[in-house]
């Protein structure tokens, strides 16, 4: 018996024996499939199957097959993960704050906040707040991001909330459009210096009150 397992372990290495085995699996495959079934229900079966998935070999299998899976079905997952987030606005709106309120979600949002991506985004959502309006966002931040003097007056930008040179996104009140990336003098300087009578104030209420609605 020992003779036969070594001379069929030698065989299966030879192009011939390739071939055989090539051939007999083509043609078992429903076969091949019933027992491979049984085998990994069995006892023995799982055992292996969890040192296998435990092995580096068996993780990078693992990792490259949910790649390909991925690969695969990006695109359906992409709607299908758009759909769902549309039809459950308030509920994942809901689940979001309870998460944000616990322990873990602050300090997920306190490490994300440090992040590049995570000051772009709080940055937007601020500039949004003010009823500032573009069609691009990350490529307005960018600019904002790369100016490093004032439009204006050509002083060096500095980055935080204090100082007559911080870095300001200035930007038109009645319209919301981007006009210059200034400092905080001439972002000041730019207010209207004559004060609004109430019709004025009344007019640029509701022409606002128009466009973002």
């Amino acid at each position: 018996m020992g003779y036969n397992k070594e001379y069929q372990k030698e065989y299966s290495k030879t192009d011939k024996g390739k071939e055989a085995q090539q051939k007999y699996r083509e043609n078992n495959k429903e076969k091949i499939k019933e027992a491979n079934k049984k085998y990994q229900q069995s006892e023995k079966g799982k055992e292996t199957i969890k040192k296998y998935e435990q092995s580096d070999k068996g993780k990078e299998a693992r990792k490259e097959a949910g790649k390909k899976h991925y690969e695969k079905n990006k695109e359906r997952k992409k709607e299908k993960v758009k759909k769902y987030q549309e039809d459950n606005k308030e509920k994942i709106k809901e689940k979001r704050q309870k998460y944000n309120q616990t322990d873990k979600g602050k300090e997920a949002k306190q490490k994300y906040s440090q992040t590049d991506k995570g000051k772009e985004a709080h940055t937007i959502s601020r500039w949004k707040s003010w009823n500032i309006i573009s069609n691009d966002f990350p490529a307005l931040y960018q600019y904002y991001k790369i100016c490093k003097n004032c439009e204006n007056c050509g002083i060096e930008l500095i980055e935080g909330n204090t100082g007559s040179n911080r870095k300001c996104l200035d930007h038109c009140h009645i319209t919301g459009k981007f006009r210059n990336v200034l400092c905080n003098s001439c972002n000041v300087k730019r207010r209207d210096k004559v004060p609004l009578t109430q019709k004025e104030i009344d007019w640029k209420y509701n022409l606002r009150k128009f466009i973002f609605s």
